[in-house]
């Protein structure tokens, strides 16, 4: 099902997800949540989950860190061989997932300003099979809760040139897209082949708590010239065998880029990703079409 709009952007999350990189967000039909299916055939990207427990005025700690493609980790209320990790809201929360379709708050905004993998292709003709390959994007991360959200959009602005189009727009997009649960959660994965979870619920210790899902690589310096030119964006396509190169869409940077963003943002140098674009992850929300 698609996710559910809201307007209510919660302000102090107990747990806030950032997404980063080469990563595909939807509410799958019928499911009351969101799935996070991770590009393994991007090259040179490398999956991370990072957890971190926050407290003011003291430094974050790292609770727990993951590196390098999940193993499938299967509950007895799941499928099998499908997700590797999940994120799961505690006792008493409301289940479900949600898009927030309010204004921007600080540097956050609508989701809506994120790629939108039904809206990019909807003048294709015919409208293709947005199917992900499940061998391209499992083992993915299930989350049955929380406000879907965009973090941060890009400073520069890209060409969007949709199949069939006869214009192409200049805008901004969303570079990271943030989760906000406003109750505690818990994570289960898999590690050394052992089932293990982690419960993040404030205490004396920690105030809230951050969790960083990256699929980007590790570090590209575009002035030495050495890493090969690439398009972000059309890594997305291996993961998607039912768009054909008639259907598909292009997205491009103006060869001397000015910053967009307001002042308060951080500027383009900022931005991860190739020389064309930067890595951003999208969504397939049906909701927006």
């Amino acid at each position: 099902m698609p996710f559910t709009s809201t307007t209510t952007l919660p302000p102090n999350p107990v747990v806030r997800i950032l997404f980063s990189g080469q990563l595909i967000l939807q509410s799958p039909r019928d499911k009351k949540i969101c799935e996070v299916s991770i590009n393994r055939s991007a090259p040179d990207h490398v999956l991370s989950v990072e957890v971190r427990g926050k407290k003011d005025n003291v430094p974050d700690v790292v609770l727990m860190r993951h590196f390098g493609p999940l193993s499938f980790t299967t509950l007895a209320e799941q499928p099998a061989r499908t997700h590797g990790m999940y994120i799961r809201l505690g006792a008493g929360g409301s289940a479900g997932v949600m898009r927030y379709d309010g204004g921007r708050v600080g540097a956050a905004s609508a989701l809506g300003d994120a790629l939108n993998l039904v809206t990019l292709h909807d003048t294709a003709n015919p409208r293709p099979s947005l199917k992900i390959d499940e061998r391209a994007g499992r083992p993915s991360i299930s989350i049955d809760g929380g406000v879907f959200y965009t973090a941060l959009k890009t400073a520069r602005k890209f060409k969007l040139t949709k199949p069939n189009a006869g214009t192409t727009d200049e805008s901004n997009f969303a570079s990271l897209i943030g989760a906000a649960i406003e109750g505690n959660a818990e994570m289960i994965w898999t590690q050394n082949g052992l089932r293990v979870n982690l419960a993040l619920r404030p205490d004396d210790r920690f105030q809230r708590f951050e969790i960083y899902v990256t699929n980007d690589p590790l570090y590209e310096d575009e002035e030495d010239g050495s890493a090969p030119p690439h398009d972000e964006f059309d890594e997305y396509y291996k993961m998607l065998p039912g768009v054909q190169s008639h259907q598909k869409c292009t997205l491009k940077q103006e060869l001397q880029p000015a910053v967009t963003s307001p002042p308060d943002l951080p500027d383009s140098a900022a931005e991860r990703g190739s020389n064309r674009t930067p890595c951003m992850p999208v969504v397939i929300d049906p909701a927006e079409s």
